[in-house]
């Protein structure tokens, strides 16, 4: 069951699945030579990451498969575009406040999109790594203490940020989901899938020869 926060809308859901493949998927993708420098903006600067823009399923299944069940989880209400990002944060990383719109470097008008899902792999004991949510005036709203296992969907519209992790012991490991619903004349200034990661075309070349 989802569990409801107001103002504005913010739903989380405990154990969205089950504890073995909450764990395939972190250890899968910890162990990806894609995790290397974050690829995103300056406010991801202290963290780790890749990301996948896809439009189709199949497209994931080809590059990103052990993160299908993370995916069937949003099919409530399906986008037509996805960016995915794989985040992991490490002791006294942190994340700025800010509002997603990954795609802005294709063209800056595209809209924000409608919702962002999080599911946590792995999260570190301790204080730190908190999401906080802010309303559209930069006010504070919530401050969720992430879980290993819980899934957390907002508005796209909605800024946050997360709190410096505290621990060293591992890594906060979570991945995010932008999703968004476009216009065909809007899709059109998108790739229909592509990888963003900061490792060298070596890394992807040696990946696709395996």
């Amino acid at each position: 069951m989802f569990a409801w926060l107001r103002r504005p809308k913010i739903h989380q859901q405990p154990q969205a699945l089950p504890a073995a493949c909450i764990q395939a998927m972190a250890g899968q993708l910890l162990a990806s030579p894609y995790l290397t420098q974050n690829v995103l903006n300056q406010r991801f600067s202290t963290t780790q990451g890749f990301s996948l823009i896809f439009q189709q399923v199949a497209q994931l299944q080809q590059h990103l498969p052990e993160v299908m069940p993370f995916f069937e989880l949003l099919q409530d209400a399906p986008a037509n575009l996805y960016y995915l990002n794989v985040l992991a944060i490490g002791q006294q990383g942190q994340v700025e406040r800010h509002v997603d719109h990954s795609i802005r470097g294709y063209d800056p008008d595209l809209p924000l999109p409608r919702r962002v899902s999080v599911l946590y792999l792995q999260v570190p004991p301790g204080p730190g790594g908190e999401l906080q949510l802010f309303d559209h005036q930069g006010r504070p709203q919530h401050t969720l203490k992430p879980q290993t296992g819980l899934l957390v969907h907002f508005p796209g519209d909605l800024p946050h940020a997360v709190q410096a992790v505290q621990t060293s012991q591992t890594l906060r490991l979570s991945l995010v989901c932008e999703q968004y619903w476009l216009s065909a004349a809007q899709l059109l200034a998108l790739p229909e899938v592509t990888l963003k990661s900061t490792a060298g075309f070596d890394t992807f070349l040696q990946q696709h020869l395996d």
